[in-house]
């Protein structure tokens, strides 16, 4: 499966819950491509278009930069090491049959492709050797400066963890994340109305849509969306041109906030 289709799979997965828990219940929804919105949903007998777009942890950013310009880097560490550890995976069973599931820590990643994908099959050769140096159902390795010919895997892998299961189907390899809890700002919120107010010329376009919405959403699953919004949140401060503009906190029991 593309990245694309990845994409649109979960933006169809957090529209879903978030009309459920408004209640709303359109006829259809529709997933469509630039220039338009991301969806249009007829819902009480009007089209309506809803963007869609995710709010993550920031770092602090240059002041020369924009925000909103840069990937947040929180994301960025995410989806680097998901990437390295679905390399190791398909690597390992491409030469082995042995089932196992495994759950990495990973000290620091580095931005240099050659290097992640060497990391990909440093890990999982450790794996390999975990499982047939081992007949434990369970297994963990930690770096050793005795680790002969390891030195990058020790310096990006603080932590790995098999255990051997029945099927391929069960054999889940995940990324161990710390827990980050950050208090979402009104720039947060503000800054992303303001990048997405600038395609409502070309949504526009598109006559069937009656109203546009924009709904922002803060996944908790993921550390890099670990945003709390504190009881004083000012949303009196912000602004939107959108006819409806959502902030929604899946899986968390905030309610939806409309500004």
């Amino acid at each position: 499966m593309s990245s694309d289709e990845k994409k649109r799979r979960r933006e169809r997965f957090l529209l879903d819950r978030f009309l459920r828990q408004q209640g709303i219940k359109p006829k259809s929804i529709d997933q469509l491509k630039p220039p338009n919105p991301d969806f249009v949903i007829d819902f009480d007998g009007r089209m309506v278009g809803i963007e869609m777009t995710e709010i993550f942890i920031r770092s602090d950013k240059p002041n020369n930069r924009p925000r909103g310009a840069e990937e947040p880097l929180l994301q960025e560490v995410e989806s680097i090491t998901d990437l390295i550890v679905s390399q190791a995976r398909e690597i390992y069973f491409k030469a082995n049959d042995t089932p196992v599931l495994s759950d990495i820590l990973f000290s620091q990643i580095t931005r240099d492709k050659q290097k992640r994908k060497q990391i990909a099959e440093l890990i999982a050769d450790k794996i390999q050797d975990m499982v047939y140096g081992n007949s434990s159902e369970v297994v963990d390795w930690r770096p050793d400066v005795l680790d002969n010919g390891a030195q990058l895997l020790s310096e990006a892998v603080a932590f790995i963890h098999i255990c051997r299961v029945p099927v391929k189907r069960f054999a889940h390899w995940t990324v161990m994340r710390p827990g980050i809890v950050a208090n979402l700002t009104p720039n947060d919120l503000q800054d992303r109305i303001n990048l997405k107010a600038r395609k409502l010329k070309s949504y526009r376009k598109n006559k069937s849509i009656q109203e546009i919405w924009l709904l922002m959403v803060a996944d908790r699953m993921r550390p890099s969306q670990r945003l709390h919004r504190r009881s004083d949140f000012p949303l009196e401060s912000l602004s939107s041109p959108f006819a409806k503009t959502f902030y929604y906190c899946y899986a968390d029991d905030e309610p939806v906030i409309e500004l």
